[in-house]
């Protein structure tokens, strides 16, 4: 009986398209990306994790990094659907470049079993999170804040949400205390990890860099 149920599993796999998360370059990219390549670029940056407690969703996580090449793809798409040129789009380009220089940001779309379960910001949160890489270094949020995005924005640049979905921004300084910065070009790979009481991501909001970008595999 198990062969068929094993084979079963493989073909729903394959049917759905599962398979490992694409690899990554954390280098900035050599070509500007268009505003037609973000849903790519995004769904390539994204993440997603799954937490049960007793049969029922803990935590359901949509996780999309800020990388330079993430945020230059944003650029596009936002200058794009508001047809934003000149003046106004280079004040949005020279924002994205002060941020991506001090902080790493991910934002977040978050579900849980329970609305009050989905607080990121209070001292009464449930979730810690933190973000972790290859070399063991961790760092805690310098802010967590709920996106002021209005539900079409939010549909436009991170689909996938719901009405009982909360899309967070967590930012992380880029430079830490010993003067060392995330996500610089010898990043192997980078872990966001959400942990409480009701359970925790592991290993599922991770991002590898490709062994192209001479790293080790």
């Amino acid at each position: 009986m198990r062969r068929p149920l094993a084979w079963f599993a493989l073909a729903v796999a394959a049917a759905t398209g599962c398979g490992p998360p694409p690899r990554v370059q954390f280098t900035p990219p050599t070509v500007a990306p268009r505003s037609a390549d973000y849903p790519a670029i995004q769904d390539r940056w994204t993440r997603h994790a799954h937490v049960t407690r007793e049969f029922d969703t803990a935590v359901d996580v949509y996780a999309t990094l800020q990388t330079s090449e993430f945020r230059a793809a944003w650029l596009a798409r936002v200058a794009t659907l508001r047809q934003l040129a000149g003046a106004a789009r280079s004040e949005l380009e020279q924002e994205q470049a002060r941020d991506a220089e001090q902080f790493v940001d991910c934002v977040l779309q978050v579900h849980t079993g329970r609305w009050n379960w989905n607080d990121l910001t209070s001292p009464r949160s449930l979730w810690t999170i933190t973000l972790v890489d290859d070399r063991g270094r961790e760092a805690g949020p310098a802010l967590v804040h709920q996106v002021p995005l209005k539900p079409d924005e939010v549909a436009a640049l991170y689909p996938g949400g719901t009405p009982f979905t909360r899309t967070w921004r967590v930012r992380f300084r880029r430079t830490l205390p010993d003067q060392s910065r995330l996500l610089d070009p010898a990043t192997r790979w980078v872990l966001l990890r959400i942990a409480g009481p009701l359970g925790n991501t592991g290993d599922q909001l991770r991002w590898d860099a490709r062994p192209a970008d001479g790293l080790r595999p």
